[in-house]
Protein backbone atom coordinates (compact mmCIF):
# COMPACT_ATOMS: atom_id res chain seq x y z
CA UNK A 1 0.00 0.00 0.00
CA UNK A 2 1.26 4.07 -0.59
CA UNK A 3 1.82 6.17 2.11
CA UNK A 4 -1.44 6.91 2.44
CA UNK A 5 -4.45 5.31 1.74
CA UNK A 6 -6.36 5.93 -1.83
CA UNK A 7 -10.13 5.31 -0.42
CA UNK A 8 -11.92 5.79 -3.87
CA UNK A 9 -9.09 3.90 -5.57
CA UNK A 10 -9.68 0.70 -2.93
CA UNK A 11 -13.30 0.93 -2.87
CA UNK A 12 -13.75 1.00 -6.45
CA UNK A 13 -11.28 -1.73 -7.21
CA UNK A 14 -11.40 -4.29 -4.00
CA UNK A 15 -15.48 -4.61 -4.06
CA UNK A 16 -14.88 -7.47 -6.52
CA UNK A 17 -11.79 -8.97 -4.95
CA UNK A 18 -12.09 -8.73 -1.50
CA UNK A 19 -15.69 -10.99 -2.30
CA UNK A 20 -13.51 -13.72 -4.78
CA UNK A 21 -10.73 -13.72 -2.04
CA UNK A 22 -12.28 -14.31 0.99
CA UNK A 23 -10.40 -11.62 2.36
CA UNK A 24 -10.80 -8.15 4.07
CA UNK A 25 -8.94 -4.75 3.00
CA UNK A 26 -5.78 -3.90 5.53
CA UNK A 27 -6.50 -0.19 5.44
CA UNK A 28 -3.76 1.80 7.35
CA UNK A 29 -0.49 0.23 6.36
CA UNK A 30 2.39 1.94 5.67
CA UNK A 31 5.93 1.66 4.66
CA UNK A 32 7.64 0.32 7.67
CA UNK A 33 4.84 -1.09 8.93
CA UNK A 34 3.40 -4.82 9.51
CA UNK A 35 1.54 -5.30 6.48
CA UNK A 36 -0.86 -8.43 7.10
CA UNK A 37 0.17 -10.43 10.00
CA UNK A 38 -1.40 -13.20 9.53
CA UNK A 39 0.57 -15.37 6.93
CA UNK A 40 -0.47 -17.51 4.34
CA UNK A 41 0.04 -21.46 4.71
CA UNK A 42 2.68 -23.29 2.08
CA UNK A 43 0.76 -25.79 -0.15
CA UNK A 44 1.29 -29.02 0.80
CA UNK A 45 4.66 -30.64 -1.51
CA UNK A 46 3.81 -33.41 -3.34
CA UNK A 47 5.98 -35.12 -5.77
CA UNK A 48 7.65 -32.40 -7.97
CA UNK A 49 6.84 -29.80 -5.74
CA UNK A 50 9.90 -27.82 -4.19
CA UNK A 51 9.36 -24.65 -2.23
CA UNK A 52 10.46 -22.57 0.92
CA UNK A 53 8.92 -20.23 3.10
CA UNK A 54 12.54 -18.55 4.03
CA UNK A 55 14.08 -16.16 2.78
CA UNK A 56 18.31 -15.96 1.45
CA UNK A 57 20.62 -14.05 4.02
CA UNK A 58 21.06 -10.23 3.26
CA UNK A 59 17.77 -9.94 1.39
CA UNK A 60 14.09 -9.11 2.11
CA UNK A 61 12.59 -11.30 4.22
CA UNK A 62 9.63 -13.52 3.47
CA UNK A 63 6.66 -13.30 5.21
CA UNK A 64 7.44 -9.72 5.94
CA UNK A 65 5.79 -6.29 4.56
CA UNK A 66 8.84 -4.62 2.95
CA UNK A 67 9.44 -1.48 0.96
CA UNK A 68 11.82 -0.60 -2.26
CA UNK A 69 14.71 0.09 0.53
CA UNK A 70 14.33 -3.55 1.59
CA UNK A 71 15.10 -4.83 -2.32
CA UNK A 72 14.83 -7.27 -3.48
CA UNK A 73 13.23 -9.93 -1.43
CA UNK A 74 14.88 -13.13 -2.25
CA UNK A 75 14.82 -16.66 -1.81
CA UNK A 76 16.24 -20.26 -2.87
CA UNK A 77 14.25 -23.54 -3.61
CA UNK A 78 16.33 -26.88 -3.84
CA UNK A 79 15.50 -29.12 -6.38
CA UNK A 80 16.19 -32.79 -5.60
CA UNK A 81 15.29 -33.32 -9.34
CA UNK A 82 18.49 -34.89 -11.45
CA UNK A 83 17.07 -32.92 -15.04
CA UNK A 84 15.02 -29.76 -14.38
CA UNK A 85 16.22 -28.11 -17.04
CA UNK A 86 13.92 -29.93 -19.61
CA UNK A 87 10.65 -29.81 -17.49
CA UNK A 88 7.76 -27.64 -18.31
CA UNK A 89 7.37 -25.60 -14.50
CA UNK A 90 6.05 -23.12 -12.87
CA UNK A 91 6.40 -21.09 -10.10
CA UNK A 92 3.62 -20.10 -7.38
CA UNK A 93 3.48 -17.49 -5.01
CA UNK A 94 1.35 -15.93 -1.87
CA UNK A 95 1.55 -11.90 -2.33
CA UNK A 96 0.06 -9.29 -0.14
CA UNK A 97 -1.04 -5.66 -1.08
CA UNK A 98 0.51 -5.95 -4.96
CA UNK A 99 -1.54 -2.07 -5.78
CA UNK A 100 -1.36 -2.98 -9.61
CA UNK A 101 -5.25 -1.67 -9.87
CA UNK A 102 -3.99 1.50 -8.71
CA UNK A 103 -4.65 3.54 -12.37
CA UNK A 104 -2.41 6.76 -11.85
CA UNK A 105 0.81 4.85 -10.98
CA UNK A 106 0.41 0.81 -10.48
CA UNK A 107 2.71 -1.09 -8.54
CA UNK A 108 5.26 -2.86 -10.36
CA UNK A 109 7.29 -5.37 -9.01
CA UNK A 110 9.33 -8.05 -11.17
CA UNK A 111 10.35 -11.74 -10.42
CA UNK A 112 13.36 -13.51 -11.62
CA UNK A 113 14.23 -17.26 -11.42
CA UNK A 114 17.77 -17.54 -11.68
CA UNK A 115 17.74 -14.21 -13.30
CA UNK A 116 15.50 -15.29 -15.96
CA UNK A 117 12.85 -12.76 -15.87
CA UNK A 118 9.18 -14.77 -15.04
CA UNK A 119 6.68 -11.75 -15.18
CA UNK A 120 5.67 -9.10 -12.27
CA UNK A 121 3.57 -9.69 -9.55
CA UNK A 122 -0.44 -9.12 -9.93
CA UNK A 123 -2.59 -8.53 -6.99
CA UNK A 124 -5.02 -5.48 -5.50
CA UNK A 125 -4.58 -3.12 -2.57
CA UNK A 126 -4.88 -4.97 0.68
CA UNK A 127 -5.61 -8.39 -0.67
CA UNK A 128 -3.74 -11.49 -0.61
CA UNK A 129 -3.13 -13.01 -4.16
CA UNK A 130 -1.85 -16.54 -5.55
CA UNK A 131 0.28 -15.57 -8.63
CA UNK A 132 1.71 -17.99 -10.70
CA UNK A 133 4.36 -17.98 -13.13
CA UNK A 134 5.50 -19.82 -16.37
CA UNK A 135 9.39 -20.63 -15.96
CA UNK A 136 10.58 -21.46 -19.15
CA UNK A 137 12.12 -24.75 -19.79
CA UNK A 138 16.12 -24.46 -19.16
CA UNK A 139 15.64 -22.25 -16.60
CA UNK A 140 16.25 -24.68 -13.42
CA UNK A 141 19.50 -26.61 -12.35
CA UNK A 142 19.48 -29.57 -9.89
CA UNK A 143 20.05 -28.33 -6.56
CA UNK A 144 19.89 -24.46 -5.43
CA UNK A 145 17.55 -22.30 -8.35
CA UNK A 146 17.41 -18.02 -7.01
CA UNK A 147 13.72 -16.93 -7.27
CA UNK A 148 13.84 -12.67 -6.80
CA UNK A 149 11.51 -10.16 -6.43
CA UNK A 150 12.93 -6.55 -7.04
CA UNK A 151 9.86 -3.94 -5.11
CA UNK A 152 8.62 -0.84 -6.35
CA UNK A 153 10.98 -1.31 -9.89
CA UNK A 154 9.02 2.34 -10.36
CA UNK A 155 10.13 4.02 -7.09
CA UNK A 156 6.19 4.50 -6.52
CA UNK A 157 6.19 4.31 -2.86
CA UNK A 158 4.52 1.20 -2.58
CA UNK A 159 5.32 -1.93 -0.22
CA UNK A 160 4.74 -6.32 -0.48
CA UNK A 161 4.70 -8.93 1.18
CA UNK A 162 5.82 -12.26 -0.46
CA UNK A 163 4.59 -15.55 2.42
CA UNK A 164 6.20 -18.32 0.19
CA UNK A 165 6.99 -19.78 -3.02
CA UNK A 166 6.75 -23.24 -4.70
CA UNK A 167 8.12 -24.48 -8.08
CA UNK A 168 6.26 -27.39 -9.86
CA UNK A 169 7.45 -29.44 -12.28
CA UNK A 170 4.96 -30.34 -14.64
CA UNK A 171 6.85 -32.26 -17.11
CA UNK A 172 6.99 -35.44 -14.61
CA UNK A 173 6.81 -38.80 -15.58
CA UNK A 174 3.41 -39.36 -15.92
CA UNK A 175 2.28 -36.85 -18.41
CA UNK A 176 -1.20 -38.54 -19.94
CA UNK A 177 -2.82 -35.56 -17.25
CA UNK A 178 -5.20 -33.82 -19.41
CA UNK A 179 -8.67 -31.67 -19.16
CA UNK A 180 -10.25 -32.69 -22.84
CA UNK A 181 -13.41 -30.45 -22.16
CA UNK A 182 -14.46 -27.59 -19.20
CA UNK A 183 -17.89 -25.81 -19.06
CA UNK A 184 -19.84 -23.48 -17.18
CA UNK A 185 -23.25 -23.38 -16.76
CA UNK A 186 -25.24 -20.58 -17.49
CA UNK A 187 -22.92 -19.23 -19.64
CA UNK A 188 -24.96 -15.94 -18.58
CA UNK A 189 -25.85 -15.41 -14.89
CA UNK A 190 -27.33 -12.39 -12.85
CA UNK A 191 -24.63 -11.10 -10.70
CA UNK A 192 -25.19 -12.64 -6.82
CA UNK A 193 -26.54 -15.71 -8.74
CA UNK A 194 -24.53 -19.66 -8.57
CA UNK A 195 -22.70 -20.92 -12.00
CA UNK A 196 -21.57 -24.51 -11.81
CA UNK A 197 -18.63 -25.50 -13.44
CA UNK A 198 -17.66 -28.92 -14.76
CA UNK A 199 -14.34 -30.59 -16.02
CA UNK A 200 -13.35 -34.03 -17.41
CA UNK A 201 -10.14 -34.89 -16.62
CA UNK A 202 -8.14 -37.64 -17.33
CA UNK A 203 -5.33 -39.36 -16.21
CA UNK A 204 -4.30 -41.13 -12.91
CA UNK A 205 -3.56 -40.42 -9.36
CA UNK A 206 -5.50 -37.13 -10.00
CA UNK A 207 -5.14 -35.73 -6.19
CA UNK A 208 -7.00 -31.95 -6.81
CA UNK A 209 -9.00 -30.26 -9.22
CA UNK A 210 -9.41 -26.48 -8.77
CA UNK A 211 -11.53 -23.46 -10.08
CA UNK A 212 -9.71 -20.41 -10.05
CA UNK A 213 -10.75 -16.49 -11.33
CA UNK A 214 -8.19 -15.86 -13.90
CA UNK A 215 -6.62 -11.94 -12.97
CA UNK A 216 -4.40 -12.25 -15.80
CA UNK A 217 -0.64 -11.35 -15.81
CA UNK A 218 0.34 -14.40 -13.25
CA UNK A 219 -2.78 -13.63 -10.93
CA UNK A 220 -5.28 -16.70 -9.66
CA UNK A 221 -7.57 -16.85 -6.77
CA UNK A 222 -8.73 -19.83 -5.63
CA UNK A 223 -11.73 -20.16 -5.70
CA UNK A 224 -13.25 -23.81 -5.02
CA UNK A 225 -12.26 -27.25 -4.88
CA UNK A 226 -14.17 -29.42 -7.48
CA UNK A 227 -15.22 -33.20 -6.60
CA UNK A 228 -16.21 -36.13 -8.45
CA UNK A 229 -18.53 -38.28 -6.33
CA UNK A 230 -19.63 -40.64 -8.86
CA UNK A 231 -16.02 -41.36 -9.96
CA UNK A 232 -17.23 -40.83 -13.67
CA UNK A 233 -14.09 -38.66 -14.45
CA UNK A 234 -16.79 -35.74 -14.41
CA UNK A 235 -15.65 -32.76 -11.51
CA UNK A 236 -17.83 -30.47 -10.85
CA UNK A 237 -17.62 -26.87 -8.32
CA UNK A 238 -19.96 -24.06 -7.72
CA UNK A 239 -19.44 -20.43 -7.29
CA UNK A 240 -21.64 -17.24 -6.62
CA UNK A 241 -20.99 -14.30 -8.56
CA UNK A 242 -20.73 -11.44 -6.10
CA UNK A 243 -23.71 -9.30 -6.09
CA UNK A 244 -23.16 -5.70 -7.53
CA UNK A 245 -21.34 -6.43 -10.56
CA UNK A 246 -22.42 -4.24 -13.69
CA UNK A 247 -24.27 -6.13 -16.30
CA UNK A 248 -21.84 -7.37 -19.24
CA UNK A 249 -19.38 -7.91 -16.68
CA UNK A 250 -17.43 -11.04 -18.31
CA UNK A 251 -15.50 -13.45 -15.59
CA UNK A 252 -12.48 -15.94 -16.76
CA UNK A 253 -11.73 -18.82 -15.04
CA UNK A 254 -9.41 -21.22 -14.79
CA UNK A 255 -9.24 -25.48 -14.18
CA UNK A 256 -6.20 -26.58 -13.13
CA UNK A 257 -5.67 -30.17 -12.40
CA UNK A 258 -3.10 -31.91 -10.43
CA UNK A 259 -1.67 -35.38 -10.11
CA UNK A 260 0.46 -37.32 -7.53
CA UNK A 261 3.68 -36.75 -9.75
CA UNK A 262 2.98 -32.75 -9.82
CA UNK A 263 1.67 -33.12 -13.05
CA UNK A 264 -0.45 -30.05 -13.69
CA UNK A 265 -3.28 -29.78 -16.69
CA UNK A 266 -5.65 -26.46 -17.33
CA UNK A 267 -8.57 -25.10 -18.79
CA UNK A 268 -8.48 -21.78 -20.01
CA UNK A 269 -16.25 -16.93 -18.54
CA UNK A 270 -19.42 -15.99 -17.74
CA UNK A 271 -21.33 -12.66 -18.76
CA UNK A 272 -23.44 -11.06 -16.31
CA UNK A 273 -27.19 -9.74 -17.35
Amino acid sequence: MKRYIHASQALASLALVALISGFSAQAGDFPGGNGFAATQPMPTLTAGMYGTQTGDANSGNMGQYLCRSSSPIQFTINIADTNPATASATLQMAVYDVDTDYTSSPEVDSVYVNNAKVGTLNGANGTWFYNVFNVPIGTLVQGSNTVKVTIDDNNGGWCVQVDWGVISLTGGSNTSLQIPRGWITPTQAAAGSYINIFAEVSGSNIVSVKTYYDLGVGGLYELANMTDPGKTNTYSGQFQLPAGLPPGYFKDFKIIATDANGNKAYWPGVVVQ
